[in-house]
């Protein structure tokens, strides 16, 4: 059945629209898009980027994963598993040295990137709060990985293990 766009029709949706934003505390003013906005806070789509953004290990992970295989690196990817008083981090020492390391992506930790992180997220508070419970921090970003040979990640991660 054909439906045609009729004036009542689009004030409907309209209506409906404004209502939705009013709804969800979103104004019209200065967004280009108000669609794009109600998007994403669809609860399906908040939901499906939940999940993915909770795949552990992630990619950059994996490839960390493999080289401390690879190198015999003694650290041990603890992901989500274990907590340091609340905090996860991503590779703590096998060795019994208190070391950790951790991968930072500027997404979720750099403050220049993202106004809204939790001090326990950016790199003082985080390298601050392990330090205050006995272990050192060695902090990967992302964009350096993605830049570096595996062999450079490798002597990089040894020379912190030493």
């Amino acid at each position: 059945m054909h439906t045609s766009n009729t004036p009542l029709k689009k004030k409907l949706l309209k209506e409906s629209k404004r209502k939705r934003m009013r709804l969800l505390g979103l104004s019209r003013k200065g967004s280009k898009r108000p669609d794009l906005a109600l998007m994403n806070k669809d609860p399906r789509i908040i939901a499906k980027k939940i999940r993915s953004s909770n795949k552990s290990p992630n990619g950059i992970e994996s490839r960390v994963i493999s080289i401390i295989k690879s190198y015999k690196i003694p650290l041990k990817y603890k992901g989500k598993s274990s907590t340091f008083n609340g905090m996860k981090p991503d590779f703590v020492s096998t060795n019994g040295k208190k070391k950790v390391v951790e991968i930072f992506g500027r997404r979720f930790h750099d403050p220049r990137y993202n106004k809204t992180i939790r001090i326990l997220q950016t790199v003082k508070g985080r390298t601050k709060a392990l330090n205050e419970l006995g272990y050192q921090v060695k902090i990967l970003w992302d964009s350096d990985i993605y830049k570096l040979t595996d062999e450079r990640i490798a002597d990089e991660l040894k020379r912190f293990m030493k």
